[in-house]
């Protein structure tokens, strides 16, 4: 009888591996809908979605990993908009508390983003930024709360400056990340340039007395979270504001200038 137990348990991970590499393998071309809305004012980032916020689109994470098969983070969704001059950003899942661990994008509470240059329109693109975000009360800790986790295929481990805005909170029986994230910190990414943006996201919840943390996500992707060179993407549209409000957006054309170097600057608009 026990025999018997473990051959169809060893069936059952076999199934779900096969189920996984497939979900990992397969094309992610399509491009995420409905587009990202635009939002004339800057939400108030408390880890609580404002009220004139409601409206926004909801979007199911359903890509679930729980390598337990014991454990189940619920309902699990994200809601993204923009501004001039930010992404917004809003995740929740149902969940009773939050628990900060050390690099919570990795082991619980937190999330993953993705911001990719899929203007070449291949599969996997070399050109991005792996964002990790978490819940952090330690004060040892707090570096990991906001990072630059890659960059084009190279470990940043950096620090995100001030005006980017992340809060995180538990409520009505589910946790909540708010973000906020200025564009010149996804530099040279912007909704108004001729570059296709494209994204992924990964919602990480720890478990208590449990080490591997529960993932869903927007699409399975082994490279997303590893020192892998190349990561997938899915395209993002994104709202233009009504050409009676105008807005402008500027960005210089590399990072890096010296001495007697000309100061160019590419000048981003709504109207085109």
């Amino acid at each position: 009888m026990l025999k018997k137990i473990f051959k169809l348990s060893g069936i059952g991970v076999l199934i779900l591996l096969s189920v996984f590499i497939y979900e990992v393998c397969k094309s992610q071309e399509k491009p995420i809908t409905p587009e990202v809305n635009y939002i004339q004012n800057i939400p108030n980032i408390d880890g609580i979605l404002d009220e004139n916020l409601q409206s926004l689109p909801v979007r199911k994470l359903k890509k679930k990993f729980d390598i337990s098969l014991l454990n189940n983070l619920k309902k699990a969704n994200y809601r993204i908009a923009y501004t001039v001059d930010y992404l917004y950003i809003y995740v929740e899942g149902q969940a009773d508390s939050l628990i900060c661990r050390d690099r919570g994008y990795q082991n619980g509470d937190g999330f993953i983003f993705l911001l990719a240059d899929g203007t070449q329109e291949e599969k996997f693109t070399n050109d991005f930024y792996v964002y990790g975000f978490s819940a952090q009360t330690i004060e040892e800790q707090k570096w990991a709360e906001k990072v630059i986790w890659y960059k084009d295929n190279k470990v940043k481990l950096e620090t995100l400056p001030e005006n980017t805005q992340i809060r995180y909170k538990a409520h009505d029986n589910k946790i909540s990340f708010e973000l906020l994230l200025p564009w010149n910190c996804a530099y040279p990414y912007h909704p108004w340039s001729n570059k296709i943006i494209g994204t992924n996201l990964w919602m990480v919840k720890a478990i208590e007395n449990k080490s591997i943390p529960i993932m869903k996500g927007i699409f399975w992707d082994l490279k997303l979270p590893s020192e892998a060179i190349g990561r997938k993407y899915k395209p993002l549209t994104f709202e233009i504001p009504k050409k009676t409000e105008e807005k402008l957006y500027w960005v210089l054309d590399r990072n890096n200038y010296f001495e007697n170097d000309f100061l160019r600057i590419f000048l981003y608009n709504n109207i085109n």
